[in-house]
């Protein structure tokens, strides 16, 4: 079963390093997107990887999905609707907000069609994990991630918590140790 790996473009140092050694110790399928700071620790990580692009060649990147048909355009803006409550003014959001509802989801048109993610994990400057955590003006993008995730019940780990440091710690101890 795939899982998220996500998060703000300012992550910390440690944080970055330490989102690096779990997707390299996860086997299973990483569905990033291919931004900087904490997308691109997991992409430098994971073994098996799902590259969500928003638009093609973005931020250099030349293979990935970048490309969605209509009806998953359609089916992403149906569930930002209930993830984000406000106008998205800009293509480039858009676009940037429908691909966080394919990294929780899966590429898909409808909710049969769903694969969602095992668990997201993540780092916010707030530590919000579900839709009530939310806050445009500090979570950021990702908040979005987390909304869809809080609404379709995947849970959530985001790195500014250490409760949740300390289970992805514990993980690569027991990883590196086996």
């Amino acid at each position: 079963m795939p899982w998220t790996g996500i998060g703000s473009r300012k992550v910390p140092a440690h944080i970055f390093h330490m989102m690096r050694q779990f997707a390299e110790l996860k086997r299973s399928v990483c569905r990033t997107g291919g931004a900087l700071g904490s997308d691109h620790a997991f992409f430098l990580g994971a073994q098996n990887l799902e590259l969500l692009l928003p638009w093609k060649d973005f931020n250099g990147h030349t293979t990935g999905t970048h490309t969605y048909t209509k009806p998953q355009l359609k089916f992403a803006d149906s569930v930002l609707k209930e993830a984000y409550q406000f106008q998205i003014s800009r293509y480039e959001t858009q676009m940037f907000f429908r691909r966080n509802v394919f990294q929780v989801l899966g590429i898909c048109e409808n909710e049969r069609q769903i694969k969602k993610s095992k668990f997201v994990l993540c780092w916010t400057p707030d530590g919000a994990t579900t839709i009530d955590d939310y806050n445009r003006d500090v979570t950021g993008g990702t908040g979005i991630a987390i909304n869809v995730a809080s609404l379709f019940g995947v849970p959530v780990y985001n790195l500014q918590r250490k409760d949740h440091r300390r289970e992805i710690k514990e993980f690569i101890k027991e990883r590196r140790a086996a």
